[in-house]
């Protein structure tokens, strides 16, 4: 499945408050509890967060 079927069906299926704004990969060679801080440190990189 694309990112934007993905994001097409998530749309479709949930409430607006519900759906993410951006999408993030799962980190490469991560198991299934990856490290808070490395994964928020991907996401400030990826996402322009505005407060």
């Amino acid at each position: 499945m694309t990112e934007q079927a993905l994001s097409v069906w998530v749309r479709e299926v949930l409430p607006g408050f519900m759906v993410p704004d951006a999408w993030l990969a799962w980190p490469p060679g991560v198991g299934f509890k990856p490290s808070r801080t490395r994964f928020a440190e991907l996401a400030r990189a990826r996402v322009n967060f505005t407060v």
